[in-house]
């Protein structure tokens, strides 16, 4: 705000920030900071006392619903009207599809290994 002379740049300066406690807060996940801010951005209706994210404590039920609102954002990122490469995603889907069970999951297989070499 500074750079551009915005004209409230001092009073946003002097805000003292809260970081408020919330149940789900995390101390071992730090990849999952997208979801949650989408999951938080989502359900935010403006009042922290009634506001349900259906998120829970830290621990596996919380890696469950993780992992299920990371594949719900991205299936709402890849099928939307707006994503340009919608058609050609849609058309990879269908074939993966139409590949032969043991072979798709020699895929899989293959694709988890090399997400966890990238990790």
């Amino acid at each position: 705000m500074k750079s551009v002379n915005h004209p409230l740049t001092n009073e946003f300066t002097e805000i003292v920030h809260i970081r408020p406690e919330m149940v789900w807060q995390t101390k071992k996940q730090n990849d999952d900071s997208g979801i949650f801010l989408m999951r938080h951005m989502g359900t935010w209706m403006g009042d922290e006392r009634s506001w349900k994210t259906g998120l829970t404590y830290e621990g596996p039920s919380q890696k469950t619903h993780v992992s299920d609102l990371r594949k719900k954002y991205t299936v709402k990122v890849v099928v939307t009207n707006m994503n340009k490469k919608r058609d050609e995603i849609m058309t990879d889907v269908e074939k993966f599809n139409n590949i032969e069970p043991t072979v798709k999951m020699g895929l899989i297989a293959e694709a988890a290994e090399r997400r966890k070499e990238r990790i």
